[in-house]
């Protein structure tokens, strides 16, 4: 099996999909869809017929894309990630079936408005994605954008708890850091090092925002982290090591 089919089986569990819907955040609040339909809107005028959110995991970022298009499309190579989706989807234009970069076949050619990348383009064979969206960009647009969290933020007036949930945090990452995949580079890197098939781009990095969650979206996010998820595999008793952390807090 080569690195990238590992990498794209990193997300795949039933489990994992749960809580990486449950945890992961939402895009919703970061004018994030403003910013690359502002840039679409300059290169080719509306209407739209279609978006593609490829990688779309358990469906957080394509719903953002409905109102802009008269369908949007969500894609992954997860079925646990795509029912995810389909569960908690109420919108009639948008639809979720799984697939990849490599996979693309049933898109037609010249058919596509935008495809978004939402934390999920350092997984993909770049080679094959871009070749791909040469075939079905109408031309529209391409948006990669992502995130990194592995800290936690407390405020100026700082709990003795929130100090402790702090070091455990730290205690945590520094246990999983092995684990994580080098692609996870160009997410840390906020896309800078992302090579890019277009002359015409426009990038932004936003100012560090801090989403506010309590201990149990702490420590859920970081169990939907893919370094987690493999060292808790990698150590039988991984998974009692985490509970104990938790126990910590």
């Amino acid at each position: 099996m080569s690195s990238h089919q590992e990498d794209t089986r990193l997300f795949q569990g039933k489990d994992h999909s749960v809580t990486y819907q449950r945890y992961r955040p939402k895009y919703e609040g970061y004018n994030i869809v403003e910013k690359f339909m502002t840039f679409l809107q300059e290169q080719c005028p509306p209407p739209y017929q279609l978006a593609l959110d490829l990688g779309c995991g358990s469906g957080q970022s394509a719903h953002l894309l409905a109102s802009h298009f008269k369908e949007v499309i969500g894609m992954d190579c997860s079925e646990e990630q795509i029912k995810a989706a389909q569960g908690s989807s109420t919108l009639t234009n948008v639809s979720f079936r799984c697939g990849d970069e490599s996979s693309l076949g049933s898109i037609q050619d010249g058919s596509v408005d935008l495809i978004t990348c939402a934390q999920s383009i350092h997984w993909m064979d770049l080679d094959v994605l871009y070749k791909e969206l040469d075939r079905i960009l109408k031309p529209g647009c391409l948006a990669a954008y992502g995130y990194h969290s592995n800290t936690v933020h407390v405020t100026d007036d700082q709990s003795e708890l929130e100090t402790q949930l702090q070091d455990i945090v730290q205690e945590i990452n520094d246990w999983i850091m092995p684990y994580w995949s080098e692609k996870i580079n160009l997410i840390y890197s906020a896309y800078k090092d992302l090579p890019l098939p277009f002359t015409d781009n426009k990038r932004y990095v936003d100012e560090v925002k801090y989403q506010e969650m309590n201990a149990e979206g702490v420590f859920g996010l970081i169990e939907s982290f893919s370094a987690y998820q493999i060292a808790i595999k990698k150590h039988t008793d991984g998974t009692k090591r985490f509970r104990d952390y938790r126990r910590k807090e």
